[in-house]
């Protein structure tokens, strides 16, 4: 066949495709129609994962029982009763042998690509029956209730197919007057009406989700839901329950009202446009009538726009297209809740304002008209502000007024209260408060504003000065805890001191006893050796053994007095209880005795590692410096854990002497270095540290003329350096300004 054969039969098909008024009743062969619809759905675009359609074939009861659904829908949308007409389609098309109805599975507005394929495959419908000998008539979505034929179709497909759109129901049969043509090839349908497909049940997902917590209703909310629809009803309850909100549901607009009407107040209602016995719009009008100031969300298949905008005629405040979409459900309703919220305290804010302008009495008063012009100037505001009526009667009102042009306009009823500065005629400059209002008339319309005009210039400036005080009242107040911390720190340090040295004294009393009497009983010892080998004694086994055994013993004992020797030695220094002047002492013996009394803290696998330079006696305060060396190595050992590496460096700088004390630890973050001496200021939390080692520690270094430095890298350890003078220098006593 030549191109030019096709296009003219192809041309033909299509003239003659058009929609037949009247079916024979002799039933359409089922492989014949099953191959039209192969035929006109065999091919979609591969970037289609599967086709964006479905197809349902209805015959026999299923198809009067379509067909009546959707005329009640058609009744409730065209207000016609419950017997109204079948749409603009006759009976002789409603009665075709077969009912096709094409689905889209993505709605137009969010497919429009694959809307237009679906549409696609129903003109091929139309064309391949016309080819096969068969007619059709096609009943556009728009002509009926497509939500009926979804929720029909629902039935047997599911309720995923609730989540596209009715493109197109085609009547199909024999024409009237042409003869039945062979049947085509087989494909698959779903048919309903035969036994094969049986209906499912419209419940809701089992699955669904509760919203995320900023969705969720914030106070328990109670909803009231109306829709004609089951599935819907329980859809709608089932989401908003799971979002927290008091939900109940009616299948008609006079069970919703009557419960509003028996004293039940919603925080919200979401009402459906199509409703058994009123419309959605009209059930709105009518709880805007009751005095029900609840948000109304109303849920439509609908998309134009001159449906939306009468909507909001009624009372409408926010629209969902159908099927609802879970996320878009629990925003609007929040968005609506937080706006109602808003505006009552809008309305308490704006009353309480009202009150207060009206009891103010002898201040200044300025009145503006419609276009923000001072209409009334009071004896008041002339006495303020030096000007007269005829100086600002019929001017903007920022006339005299420094920097509150911007705030003075259209948004007056906004901002309750402005302070702002007022120039008086004779230039000076006085501060002041401005409190404004709308004035109405007895229908609500503005006509005017008001404005109130206080002068708080003496407030001002004593708020100023308060201000100003308050800073010194810190300041000192801050170096109060700062001295407090250190004396309550001193203290410490004195009474560990003492107790230091009260033990170091308890101890070394029976200590010299023990090593005495040890000496004495090594004298005696060696007699009796000696009188034992004099008698040959000594050369019995067991006596041998014993005596070994005893010389033994006696000499742990003398090395154990020696190691408690050294160890009240090393406490002893570290007190210096007659050291609270400065001395020049050797700073290594400072650090030694301060790890003797951290032993406890590096047990396990903490490991000290000593990098000591030559060093010179410093002149110092021992027992001060020695606290630095505690603060400073108890945080190491804290930063640390159970395990980790402490590294002490020393060395001589001619006049000064370097100390440095550096742990593996967790470090401290970058952005806290700088406050890490500040009084109060802590990294371990609130249980673990006070915040104010590090502040006496530098206050201490401070006071010797030193220096503090450190240097941290997160997650590997801190490094603190001393810079000691190794004379003492008297630091110079702060002065206050008077």
């Amino acid at each position: 066949m030549s191109h030019e054969d096709a296009f003219q039969r192809a041309s033909r098909l299509v003239a003659l495709a058009g929609d037949v008024e009247r079916f024979r009743a002799d039933p359409v062969p089922r492989p014949l129609l099953d191959g039209i619809i192969e035929g006109a759905s065999a091919w979609w675009p591969p970037r289609f994962a599967q086709p964006p359609w479905r197809v349902m074939v209805i015959v026999g009861e299923e198809r009067e029982r379509l067909v009546s659904r959707v005329a009640e829908a058609l009744a409730r949308h065209w207000g016609l009763g419950a017997l109204g007409p079948r749409g603009l389609a006759s009976d002789a098309v409603l009665n075709a042998p077969a009912l096709v109805l094409v689905f889209s599975t993505v709605p137009a507005s969010e497919g429009v690509e694959a809307f237009g394929l679906v549409a696609g495959v129903a003109q091929n419908l139309v064309l391949l029956a016309r080819a096969s000998g068969l007619g059709s008539h096609r009943i556009f979505s728009a002509h009926v209730v497509p939500e009926s034929a979804l929720d029909y179709a629902a039935e047997f497909l599911g309720p995923e197919i609730r989540g596209g759109e009715l493109v197109t129901m085609l009547g199909i049969g024999w024409p009237d007057e042409e003869p039945a043509p062979p049947p085509g090839p087989r494909a698959r349908a779903t048919w309903v009406g035969l036994g094969e497909t049986l209906p499912v049940a419209l419940t809701p997902p089992k699955d669904l989700k509760p919203p995320a917590q900023v969705l969720r209703s914030p106070a328990h909310e109670r909803v009231l839901v109306v829709d004609p629809y089951p599935y819907n009803r329980a859809l709608l309850e089932a989401q908003l329950t799971r979002g927290g909100y008091s939900v109940q549901v009616f299948n008609d607009g006079a069970s919703l009202l009557g419960r509003v009407e028996a004293g039940v107040d919603p925080d919200l209602c979401v009402i459906s446009d199509t409703l058994p016995d009123t419309t959605g719009f009209e059930l709105v009008r009518r709880l805007v009538a009751r005095g029900a100031h609840a948000p109304v969300i109303v849920t439509t298949s609908r998309r134009d726009s001159a449906f939306r905008i009468a909507g909001l005629s009624a009372g409408v405040d926010y629209y969902l297209r159908k099927p609802v979409n879970a996320v878009e459900l629990f925003t609007a309703a929040r968005i609506l809740l937080d706006r109602r919220r808003l505006l009552n305290e809008l309305e308490r804010v704006t009353a309480f304002q009202q009150a207060l302008l009206d009891a103010m009495h002898s201040v200044g008063v300025v009145a503006l008209d419609q276009k923000f012009n001072v209409s009334y100037v009071s004896p008041g505001l002339e006495r303020l502000t030096g000007y007269t009526s005829e100086d600002l009667v019929g001017r903007p009102p920022q006339v005299g007024i420094e920097g509150s042009a911007e705030r003075v306009g259209p948004e007056v009823g906004d901002l309750p209260r402005t302070d702002l500065q007022v120039r008086r005629k004779d230039g000076t400059i006085f501060d002041a408060e401005l409190l404004r209002s709308a004035m109405q008339d007895a229908s609500g319309r503005t006509t005017g504003y008001l404005g109130v005009l206080i002068d708080i210039d003496d407030r001002k400036r004593m708020e100023r000065q308060l201000r100003s005080a308050n800073t010194e009242l810190e300041r000192l107040l801050g170096e109060l805890r700062t001295a407090q911390a250190r004396l309550v720190q001193h203290a410490k340090m004195a009474a560990l001191g003492q107790l230091v040295a009260g033990v170091a004294h308890e101890i070394n009393t029976p200590l010299a006893a023990v090593v005495s009497n040890n000496d004495l009983f090594l004298r005696c010892f060696q007699r009796l050796r000696e009188a034992l080998r004099v008698s040959r004694v000594v050369e019995q086994p067991l006596v041998a053994r014993d005596l070994s055994a005893i010389e033994d013993l006696s000499l742990v004992t003398r090395q154990a007095c020696q190691r408690i020797t050294g160890i009240v030695r090393t406490l002893r220094t570290f007190a210096r209880l007659d050291e609270a002047d400065v001395k020049a002492v050797d700073l290594h013996e400072g650090l030694e005795s301060t790890l003797v009394l951290l032993a406890h803290l590096l047990k396990g696998g903490i490991q000290v590692v000593r990098h000591y330079g030559e060093l010179p006696r410093v002149e110092c305060h021992p027992n001060q410096v020695n606290q630095v060396f505690m603060n400073l190595l108890v945080n190491a050992c804290q930063a640390m854990g159970d395990s980790g590496t402490i590294s002490l460096t020393t060395r001589g700088l001619g006049d000064e002497v370097e100390v440095s004390i550096a742990d593996t630890g967790h470090g401290i973050p970058s952005e806290k270095l700088q406050r890490i001496f500040d009084p109060g200021f802590t990294t371990k939390g609130a249980m673990l540290g006070t915040g104010l080692g590090l502040s006496i520690v530098y206050q201490i270094i401070e006071g010797h003329g030193g220096q503090i430095t450190v240097d941290s890298t997160e997650g590997q350890g801190t490094r603190f350096t001393l810079r000691l003078p190794v004379r003492h220098v008297r630091p110079e006593p702060h002065t206050t300004d008077a």
